[in-house]
């Protein structure tokens, strides 16, 4: 039977599934190490299989791993799938047998013994890593030797095996023997990978979307200690229950990670609304956090930033505005409720510096030792801090040669390969990359001027044939591209599944009928024959020219969405045929007012039209995206931004198909329902506040025209395979997730988009969010919906300088929160000085509000007050006296 995406789902398809890549035994790196050449009279032969054969067609396979071209230079790269199509699938049995044979020898893999059998129930892909090299020798027919070596791995970073093929190829150009495929068999599969830490999902989000280098240092550290206990219990055959304790929570940080907080970790099942009287239900009061807050030993460091700021306080001669301070009210009274003020005590601040300079000197030190009181505890173990925490360091020691290896730790299972999304962006964002051709609605969404990537990124999604053409070009370059396409439509592999199952990196003309019976391929060639033929693609992309070209012969899908359809439940958004009406009268586009799509400010030159509308393609959504993008990497911006851009990009594309899913079916299963924020007081007596959910608009009329020109797209991604995938990792997330009972991407594009956010729901956002942040993992999930390039913290921060003192409150307890996180302390620490003094500040005006409310509840002596007065009386006769001499 024919594999196909659609046949079944892959065996992890939820959210956490996306945290750790496939690999079946934690020693085995490498499944097979294969030799192909090109013979003369033969073709493309594979000469050797190790350790046993594939089960794969030979031909087929040597044919994979000698590209096109290939004798045209002296090196090049393949990548390839394994497990796509029956002819490349390989024999798991055989494959279970030879490590059996190899474990009887004494040669067994390391970690074999615990999942002999693990091989045979993964049905996951295996990634081909191929080098090919052409060495001219006269003395053989052809006039040169053309041989390719090539490794077969689970793990997505194949680019890590680079170095040791190189090694390994040239000791077969003068020793061709199977045992140098032994050898690199053996040295690859003995790459120590006992200290890789294993990041869930939200921490891979929040290591990716910094540069800093010391961002959870203390999970390598607790799997070093980890590997350590496992090495020690396997020589002393002892404390086996430590073991499995200590693997248990590789992947997550210690239960003592956040000091005084194991007994505030509050019930799962907490919702984000009110009562009457503004307590968040389910959430202890601070009236009740007050008296166990007083005594409790938790007090977290703000690190360096609190150090500079506090010396800033003498600027203001010791006043503080009242505008910003904790005890102004509203109305400019000044008070303090007893409740705010006793609900949390406030981290001590950092000793003065004698100098500003001093203060700088220290800034380094300060975040990483004053920023997380619980670093030194958990880097108690064995194992030292790595150099940056974005790698992990090891080596493979290959014929007597340490090769360094830096495995990326915050890689995704769909990113395969060390590919670039800048290289793709500069391939095909010329200004005419675009090539004439039908206009498709599932395709060009801004209309013609829809820009060329976003024509691709759509083909992609919406499951159409796309066939990467690099004629002349090496196999490499066109492997890089097809893989960095997968990345750009899965969102950097953090938000959408499923692409890399119809992913050919390389192809050719020997795989054409397997090819054609994948649904919606991406396929990259190196033969021109497939240029002249339209009706083996739908969208053709030429990296020769930079031109991506749509097939005459694809037709317009019909779109499911019709008037009928529509329930018209809500008046926020119009019916389906008011999205197409927008759609044919504006192209599909539309600015918002000085607000982009993800909430980035655009400059004049981005402005719409009148009314804020577009005027044409350059105006739309998507062509003002790809300004910014484009922007950013001429303005040096580096890899991880780009790639941030897109992520968050497709999740906005996801989150609208949730809304237009609710708005075609009255339902959505790929995200929470669309509602908006709704005020107790204003609902009547009794009624109870709650929080909004859904994608967030910086107002309806721009909300309707961004549906409006994604209707068509999102009608035929819902058509795919990656939709059911999504589905399911969603109702996997709500099952899973630290923050349940609300939406919180939601809270926070309300405090980053919304131009209008009322006091009311500020201070529930504010209070939602400071009470649920209790855990190390509810702090990590807030951190990862708060990347550095749409700011960090900065939404949060304003809050110091809100109106309402409820606001300022609870944002000074989040941001207490967030200190006393290993990581969160680091980024609250990169705060600008201006937010920096004012955390400073609050927090000293709630220390000296702490210290009186203490000394008031102190017992004073009975004689104390006629003592005072007869000291006053003293003073007031001595003064008289005074005046009358």
């Amino acid at each position: 039977m024919q594999a196909s995406p659609s046949a079944g789902l892959p065996a992890s398809t939820s959210m956490s599934s996306l945290a750790a890549p496939r690999q079946t035994r934690p020693g085995a790196h490498v499944e097979y190490v294969l030799l192909a050449e090109f013979d003369i009279d033969q073709g493309s032969v594979l000469r050797h299989q190790y350790p046993c054969p594939t089960g794969t067609d030979e031909h087929l396979l040597a044919e994979h791993m000698l590209p096109d071209g290939a004798h045209d230079r002296p090196e090049d790269w393949t990548v390839f799938y394994l497990g796509q199509i029956p002819p490349l699938t390989i024999d798991r049995a055989l494959l279970a047998k030879t490590r059996a044979d190899l474990k009887g020898k004494g040669k067994a893999v390391e970690g074999d013994e615990a999942d002999l059998g693990a091989g045979e129930e993964d049905n996951g892909l295996l990634y081909v890593m191929s080098l090919v090299r052409t060495k001219k020798d006269a003395s053989v027919r052809r006039g040169a030797l053309v041989k390719a070596l090539a490794v077969v791995t689970r793990n997505p970073y194949i680019q890590i095996f680079k170095p040791a093929l190189l090694f390994a190829l040239e000791d077969y150009f003068n020793n061709p023997s199977l045992s140098v495929l032994s050898n690199l068999y053996d040295s690859l599969n003995s790459m120590d990978t006992s200290g890789l830490p294993s990041l869930t999902r939200d921490e891979r989000l929040v290591l990716r979307s910094s540069e800093r280098k010391d961002l959870f240092e203390e999970k390598f550290v607790a799997a070093a200690a980890a590997a350590s206990a496992d090495l020690a219990d396997e020589s002393g055959g002892v404390r086996s229950s430590k073991r499995r304790t200590a693997s248990g929570n590789r992947g997550s940080a210690p239960t003592d990670a956040v000091p005084g907080h194991d007994e505030e970790v509050l019930s799962s099942s907490r919702p984000a609304s009110t009562d009457g009287g503004g307590q968040l239900r389910g959430i202890p009061s601070s009236d009740s956090l007050a008296s166990a807050s007083l005594d409790s030993a938790h007090s977290p460091s703000i690190g360096t930033s609190a150090a500079a700021s506090r010396d800033d306080l003498s600027l203001h001669g010791g006043r503080s505005s009242r505008a910003n301070t904790i005890s102004s009210m509203d109305d400019g009274r000044s008070g303090w409720s007893h409740s705010y003020a006793s609900a949390v005590p406030p981290p001590p601040l950092p000793n003065r510096q004698s100098s500003g300079a001093a203060t700088t000197k220290s800034a380094e030190s300060s975040s990483r030792s004053q920023a997380s009181p619980t670093m030194s505890h958990r880097a108690g173990g064995a194992g030292a801090r790595p150099k940056d925490t974005h790698f992990f360091e090891t080596k493979v020691v290959y014929n007597g040669i340490s090769i360094p290896v830096k495995i990326p730790v915050a890689t995704f299972p769909s990113e395969i390969g060390d590919y670039s999304l800048i290289k793709l962006v500069q391939t095909f964002s010329g200004p005419t990359s675009l090539a004439p051709g039908p206009i498709l609605p599932q395709l060009h969404t801004s209309g013609p001027s829809t820009p060329a990537l976003i024509v691709l990124l759509n083909a992609i999604l919406t499951g159409h044939r796309v066939v990467f053409l690099g004629h002349q070009q090496p196999a490499g370059r066109v492997a890089e591209l097809v893989l960095a396409a997968c990345a750009l439509a899965s969102g950097s592999g953090a938000i959408l599944q499923g692409f890399e199952e119809r992913a050919f990196p390389y192809t050719n003309l020997s795989n054409l009928d397997n090819l054609q019976n994948v649904p919606g391929f991406i396929a990259g060639v190196c033969n021109p024959a497939f240029a002249d033929r339209p009706s083996w693609w739908d969208v053709f992309c030429n990296l020769e020219t930079g031109k991506v070209v749509v097939s005459k012969e694809l037709k317009p899908a019909a779109t499911a969405a019709t008037g009928s359809q529509m329930n018209g439940s809500r008046n926020t958004i119009g019916r389906a045929s008011d999205f197409a009406s927008w759609a044919s009268a504006n192209g599909g586009a539309g600015a918002r007012d000085g607000v982009d799509e993800l909430g980035m400010l655009s400059g004049p030159a981005n402005q719409g039209g009148a009314g804020g509308r577009a005027v044409d393609g350059k105006e739309s959504l998507d062509g003002i995206f790809m300004d910014e993008i484009m922007n950013a990497i001429q303005s040096h911006y580096g890899e991880s931004v780009i790639r941030a851009r897109f992520t968050d990009y497709v999740y906005r594309f996801v989150r609208l198909a949730s809304r237009y899913e609710e708005e075609t079916t009255s339902t959505t299963s790929i995200g929470y329902p669309c509602s908006a924020f709704a005020s107790g007081a204003a609902s009547g007596y009794g009624a109870q506040s709650s929080l909004g959910s859904g994608v967030v608009f910086s107002d309806e009329a721009a909300g309707q025209r961004e549906l409006a020109s994604n209707a068509a797209r999102i009608d035929g991604w819902m058509k795919t395979q990656s939709y059911k995938l999504y589905q399911q990792s969603f109702r996997q997330h709500l099952r899973e997730t630290s923050m349940p009972g609300f939406d919180l991407m939601h809270q926070i594009g309300r405090l980053r988009q919304s131009r209008h956010v009322s006091s009311a729901e500020a201070v529930l956002i504010f209070q939602t969010l400071a009470q649920c942040v209790r855990t190390d993992e509810q702090a990590v999930a807030l951190l990862a919906h708060l990347p550095s390039h749409f700011g960090g913290l900065l939404p949060l921060a304003f809050g110091f300088f809100h109106a309402s003192a409820e606001v300022r409150h609870h944002t000074l307890d989040l941001f207490d929160q967030l200190s006393a996180h290993p990581t969160g302390a680091k980024l609250v620490s990169t705060l600008n000085a201006f937010h920096r003094l004012a955390y400073a500040r609050l927090s000293a005006e709630r220390h000296v509000l702490l210290e009186q409310l203490r000394a008031d509840e102190q017992p004073q002596p009975r004689d104390a007050k006629v003592a005072r007065e007869r000291d006053t009386t003293i003073t007031l006769q001595s003064f008289a006296a005074d005046l009358q001499s």
